[in-house]
């Protein structure tokens, strides 16, 4: 048979200092990597995080998991402070594969 991709893409969260930026994307990365959609919007809302594609990564998690995955596998992440050096206005990213 033949493999099938699903992608989505998202910053994860915004603007905040460098510490706080880690603190909100830890949160966000740990429902990812359960598949948790449910729990994906409520620590969004809970902790105030503004990740600006949620539908897209929720919509991908739950195509992937009726494809068969059952969790998600970080394969990098990071900041926007690695191209910019800022620590005060922070982006964070992250690459992940539902398997």
């Amino acid at each position: 048979t033949g493999s099938i991709l699903f992608a989505a893409t998202s910053d994860l969260s915004h603007y905040q200092n460098y510490e706080e930026t880690l603190r909100r994307d830890k949160i966000i990365l740990k429902c990812i990597e359960k598949m948790d959609t449910y729990e994906l919007r409520r620590s969004l809302e809970e902790n105030k995080i503004n990740m600006c594609g949620y539908e897209c990564v929720a919509t991908t998690m739950d195509l992937s998991r009726a494809a068969g995955a059952t969790s998600g596998m970080i394969r990098r992440y990071d900041t926007s402070t690695s191209g910019d050096g800022n620590y005060e206005n922070v982006v964070g990213y992250a690459g992940v594969c539902f398997v």
